[in-house]
């Protein structure tokens, strides 16, 4: 029979504790989580729980010994790949509305991404109604207009908790309810993430 053994890990960096069974005891100081068994009958085992949350992305390893006094007699390690998820949230706001014919309004695209892995080459493309023109642009990349249809070159990448700013200015031209949208997508996004934001335009004569 086995007497006074102690089971022991050591979370990885970034990890934070949350619960170990079987009382486990933590240590905030050394990152260690230490179960005390008194005694182990032959052919007996023990199982011990641990809940954590692993913050940091790539592969993390939990090592795990066994002692008995001050000699360990057994290791192992449990190896867990940590992957990112990517989550944007786009918001278009126009600044003027309802907008005059012959008057200027801008139309801001919001994109912030709240995921925790890095967006790369995020397109923004917005589609121009009928009811305005656009005049002019600006944000982190160049853009061109082809067929009321205006894309902003790709952004190389925009990092996680990151907000990333377009805007598009544009001129009253017909009566009607405009309809502004934004299509925004990524390499890692299998579908564009669409945002519309509609403006009254109206004739002031």
């Amino acid at each position: 029979m086995i007497t006074n053994a102690v089971v022991r890990t050591h979370l990885p960096e970034g990890t934070t504790f949350a619960h170990a069974g079987e009382g486990g005891q933590w240590d905030a100081g050394t990152s260690n989580v230490v179960w005390k068994i008194p005694q182990l009958k032959p052919n007996e085992t023990k199982e011990m729980t641990l809940t954590c949350v692993l913050a940091k992305i790539g592969d993390q390893t939990l090592p795990v010994e066994a002692a008995i006094g001050n000699r360990t007699v057994a290791q192992c390690a449990e190896k867990t790949e940590v992957k990112g998820i990517a989550a944007l949230s786009v918001e278009v706001v126009d600044m003027a509305d309802p907008l005059e014919i012959g008057s200027e309004t801008i139309y801001e695209i919001h994109v912030v991404n709240q995921g925790t892995l890095a967006v790369t080459n995020l397109v923004v493309k917005c589609e121009i109604p009928g009811e305005i023109e656009a005049i002019a642009a600006d944000g982190p990349t160049s853009q061109a207009i082809v067929d009321n249809v205006l894309t902003f070159e790709p952004m190389k990448e925009l990092t996680s908790q990151s907000e990333a700013i377009f805007r598009v200015k544009c001129r009253g031209s017909k009566e009607g309810n405009a309809s502004f949208k934004a299509m925004v997508k990524t390499d890692q996004l299998a579908s564009p993430v669409v945002e519309e934001e509609n403006t009254t335009i109206f004739d002031g004569k």
